[in-house]
């Protein structure tokens, strides 16, 4: 009885030393090794992502710590004593903004706003109060403590809080959005 080329070829393999128990732990510890990296690699970029949400916390307590101050300060003049808090804020979210590609314009327009809001800035009373109580004529008051000017800076004040704002409000935005998606 004469046997096909295939049968034989079995038959041979069955019967003789087999590349299978060498074969089968060579691919199974292959296996384990590939898996081994990709978790590895994910692991990794899971700390890179939890090292960046938390530098994205610290600028949203920034943010917030912010926001909170300026509503306090709403509709009353404010000196730059007032607004003192602003100046480590400003410093601290332009840091962040420099860090950060996909907030980075949103954080820089929040520094530009708390740059033109701490430039309007009134006077302190004390030094209003001095330069009126030291000159006896109303035409010896300089232009910047005119009450009239007073009182337009503190509306442009006003104006500038408000643009702060919300330039916070689509910062904050911006933040939660990124950390859905």
């Amino acid at each position: 009885m004469s046997l096909n080329p295939t049968t034989t070829a079995l038959t041979t393999l069955a019967d003789g030393p087999s590349v299978l128990p060498v074969l089968i732990p060579a691919l199974v510890g292959a296996a384990i090794v590939t898996m081994a990296i990709l978790t590895y690699r994910r692991h990794q970029k899971e700390r890179s992502i939890d090292k960046a949400s938390e530098d994205l916390d610290a600028t949203e307590i920034y943010l917030k710590e912010m926001l909170e101050k300026l509503c306090e300060n709403a509709q009353q003049p404010c000196s730059s004593e007032d607004v003192s808090y602003l100046r480590k804020r400003r410093h601290l979210i332009d840091e962040s903004a420099s860090q950060w590609d996909v907030i980075r314009s949103q954080l820089a327009e929040v520094v530009r706003r708390i740059d033109v809001y701490l430039g309007k800035a009134i006077p302190e009373a004390a030094a209003v109060a001095d330069k009126y109580l030291r000159s006896t004529k109303r035409a010896s008051i300089p232009a910047e403590y005119d009450i009239g000017t007073l009182l337009k800076r503190a509306m442009e004040q006003e104006s500038a809080r408000v643009d702060l704002k919300t330039a916070i409000a689509t910062a904050q935005q911006t933040i939660r959005a990124r950390r859905k998606g």
